[in-house]
């Protein structure tokens, strides 16, 4: 279990968060809400340690392999769809076993025909499914997702949600995302209101 103890983060005069508790299941999937300036991205960055913080504890993340869907896609725009995928795995696996699960990635995203393409061509929602398809790639203990279906339209939204859900079944993993949208948490799982 991931456990955040009574945290305490600001900015100059601005209390971010005074005092927050919150847990996360291992293996669990869980959406984080709260308007827009709330600190939801403050909070991802705190959990997986790129943040600092005044007080507080988090526990049970550490050691952990973490895959991070930035709310930035952070895509290397010299390198193609496909390659932008593999490029996490390059240390990881056989080339074999690489290509299988970058092709049932592509399938997944809805990318294959756009796989050989530079991403700099794409849409800002096709580049959101190749920094997703990047993070799903490297199968990390723990996948944490900065608004990461922003762009996309809601049927495609939907078949990546399940196809994630499917992923998740096969291999359970903990889910930490964060989302400005409601219909979409619940779809993924337990939905927790930052602001109550």
């Amino acid at each position: 279990m991931i456990e955040i103890k009574h945290l305490c983060k600001s900015y100059q005069e601005k209390m971010i968060y005074k005092d927050l508790n919150l847990s996360f299941e291992e293996k669990s999937i869980t959406s984080l809400m709260a308007p827009s300036g709330y600190g939801k991205t403050t909070l991802l960055r705190i959990l997986v340690g790129l943040e600092p913080y005044e007080k507080g504890t988090i526990t049970g993340i550490q050691n952990q392999k973490i895959a991070y869907v930035f709310q930035e896609d952070r895509l290397l725009p010299w390198l193609s769809v496909r390659e932008n995928i593999e490029y996490v795995l390059l240390s990881s696996m056989t080339k074999a076993n690489d290509s299988k699960k970058v092709d049932d990635l592509l399938e997944l995203l809805k990318l294959n025909k756009e796989q050989h393409q530079k991403v700099t061509t794409l849409s800002g929602g096709m580049r959101r499914r190749v920094a997703l398809g990047r993070a799903l790639a490297y199968e990390g203990d723990i996948l944490v997702m900065d608004e990461p279906f922003r762009g996309i339209d809601k049927s495609l939204k939907e078949q990546i949600i399940n196809g994630i859900l499917h992923l998740h079944k096969q291999n359970p993993f903990t889910i930490i995302c964060v989302t400005h949208d409601l219909e979409e948490a619940k779809a993924l799982g337990r939905v927790i209101d930052l602001t109550v």
